[in-house]
């Protein structure tokens, strides 16, 4: 029984063996296919690129998945390639001093030499101050454009032509004939310093903004500072913010009946691009009837579906916010895949043996064909300048036209130069194709003076065609000066009584249902304030002496009568016989003969013209110890 249990031991340790030999047999043939892939991997050129985004948020899934999908793409079909580029992700949460952490250990640990960053402007200008220090390009996706970005050399951004934009809108409210907007904006950096080109647009091209409004998603404060904008008569509205806050707005403004036939609301394109594609009852358009947007132009391509598809299958299940939620890819995942591709082509072209060109360089001088379109840099940025003008309807939407950046509108996609007609119908708020006709400008009706003594101040002229009453001169000026921000007509009429400025004054008091104000040389007195209120004076009073030329000495004496001079040289001896009577017992000047003592009297009085006296008495202890 010993026996048999030592040979089946030894059985089982034979077996036991043979399989540890054929396991690493198997095991060294897959280290051998492994070594001879390493080879391979060695004659390749890593390229080390950060990605820092928000991955907790919705647009960061889309961002991070689409360039790392965009980079298999493209090594796949350049297979050939010798460098590579390997993606090192950190996650932002959001916090632009947690991405520029990321940035430092990305270049420090990791090596990097580009980075690609999130949407957000403060983010931006971090990242791209340690990009400026280190010399490593910093690509931003989506971050709004500003002025304070341009002193950065090795800052590319991909995002829409803000310019192309602000004349679009500007445009577009030009050809509704519409004189006055409200601006609604989210109160955040990113969107207060996004909007400033928008607004500058507005004031060089004559669009006056009655209002603006910073809002955030609280709706006590929106309903409260809505309900502000329709006591104005508000009914045209540019909107800059974010989904999230757009998600509040619209249901306020819909309560308080601002989404109601007359009303109009314009979305900008950073908030169209803010949009996202979703299902479910996660953000339902049915309050925002009748709204249009710009939004960057992304052509539809078979090529864009293809990876569209794929992206979505590449999800993971778990990621219920970006798998089931989210129907397509976002404006910025799109432009994320064709930075990625540019980023790829580029490593490689940046490392051709004769080629003597910076990454940076690789990267500005890049050309090709991506899910966007033509892709190319112009002053180190990548900007999409064509915009689709989106009307909302119901729970989705529909195309009515284009903006081209060569100031045309079209309702095609070749953007060919067309005018404004050419958009297909808008069906506005309410359910009416009738266009809003905007807040109706309130007519000042005017007097103004017709006596033209003083043209410079006042000037008034009368079409004898048209019977127009027209009027201009400083006065004028100032009054439309003061009056601009209230966006009010002026309808002058002429007062025909000449320089009778207190029946001006009783006539515009007892007329109001003619006159609204009065403009001229008006001059304020107490009989005209009791009917009219009068502005704070604005010119100098004007009061002066007017003499005839005297060549004599004695022209001096002219501004007084006689009788005034008299009157004072009294006074001055009667000053003098006051004081010389006070000090006579104890001061020795005042003594002596009376000849002396008349001369003390006299020169006392007289000298207060010179000088004052502080008391007597010390004056001549002074002058008596100077003799001494």
């Amino acid at each position: 029984m010993e026996r048999f249990w030592i040979q089946k031991r030894n059985l089982v340790s034979f077996l036991l063996v043979l399989f540890l030999f054929i396991s690493n047999g198997f095991v060294f043939s897959q280290n051998d296919v492994v070594n001879e892939d390493s080879v391979s991997e060695q004659e390749r050129v890593r390229v080390r690129v950060g990605l820092v985004l928000d991955l907790g948020s919705v647009e960061g899934k889309i961002v991070g998945s689409s360039v790392s999908m965009a980079l298999s793409d493209f090594y796949a079909v350049n297979s050939d390639y010798k460098t590579r580029v390997s993606l090192s992700v950190r996650n932002s949460q959001g916090k632009p001093l947690l991405a520029l952490a990321s940035a430092v250990d990305l270049l420090q640990t990791v090596g990097v030499e580009a980075v690609i960053s999130g949407d957000s402007l403060q983010e931006t200008k971090l990242l791209a101050e340690i990009g400026e220090q280190a010399r490593v390009p910093v690509i931003s996706l989506n971050s709004p454009t500003s002025l304070s970005l341009r002193k950065y050399s090795h800052l590319i951004q991909a995002t829409h032509d803000s310019f192309s934009e602000a004349k679009g809108i500007t445009a577009f409210i030009h050809g509704f004939d519409w004189k006055s907007v409200v601006l609604v904006y989210e109160d955040e950096d990113d969107w207060r310093e996004s909007m400033q080109l928008l607004v500058d647009h507005f004031h060089e091209n004559g669009v006056h903004i009655q209002s603006k409004v910073a809002v955030s998603p609280n709706d006590d404060c929106m309903m409260d500072r809505l309900r502000k904008l329709k006591d104005l008569g508000a009914s045209i509205f540019v909107v800059h913010l974010s989904e999230l806050v757009a998600t509040y707005l619209f249901p306020c403004a819909g309560k308080l009946g601002m989404m109601g036939e007359g009303n109009a609301w314009i979305l900008t394109v950073k908030s169209m691009n803010s949009f996202h594609e979703r299902s479910g009852d996660g953000f339902s358009k049915e309050a925002m009837e009748g709204v249009v947007g710009f939004r960057s132009y992304i052509p539809m391509s078979k090529e864009l579906q293809n990876f569209t598809s794929r992206w979505r299958k590449s999800l993971p299940v778990e990621e219920e916010a970006v798998g089931s939620e989210i129907l397509g890819l976002s404006i910025s995942g799109i432009w994320a895949h064709d930075v990625a591709w540019a980023l790829a082509r580029a490593s490689e072209v940046a490392r051709i043996p004769n080629v003597s060109s910076t990454l940076l360089e690789a990267i500005t001088q890049c050309r090709c064909k991506g899910l966007s379109g033509d892709f190319h840099t112009k002053d180190k940025n990548f900007l999409s300048d064509k915009f689709e003008i989106v009307n909302l309807i119901g729970l989705g939407e529909r195309r009515v036209g284009f903006w081209n950046s060569n100031g045309s509108f079209s309702n095609t996609r070749e953007l060919s130069s067309c005018t404004h007609n050419k958009l297909e119908t808008i069906f506005w708020p309410g359910g009416t194709i009738q266009s809003p006709q905007g807040r109706k400008r309130k007519t000042l009706r005017v007097l103004v003076t017709s006596s033209n003594r003083f043209p410079r101040l006042v000037k008034v002229e009368t079409d004898p065609l048209t019977k127009k009453v027209t009027a201009e001169g400083f006065c004028v000026d100032v009054f439309r000066a003061s009056i601009s921000p209230f966006n009010y007509e002026v309808e002058f009429t002429l007062w025909r009584n000449g320089s009778n400025y207190d029946d001006l004054a009783y006539a515009l008091s007892s007329q109001k249902d003619k006159y609204d104000a009065a403009v001229g040389d008006i001059t304020i007195t107490y009989n005209r304030s009791s009917y009219v209120d009068f502005t704070m004076p604005f010119t100098e009073m004007g009061v002066g002496i007017i003499t005839s030329r005297e060549r004599s000495a004695w022209v001096f004496l002219k501004p007084l009568t006689p009788e005034l001079w008299l009157t004072t040289a009294a006074f001055f001896v009667l000053t003098g016989i006051i004081v010389w009577l006070i000090e006579k017992p104890e001061n020795t000047e005042f003594q002596g003969t009376w000849s002396k003592q008349i001369g003390v009297i006299f020169w006392f009085g007289f000298s207060t013209l010179v000088y004052a006296h502080i008391k007597s008495r010390h004056v001549f202890v002074t002058f008596e110890k100077m003799k001494l």
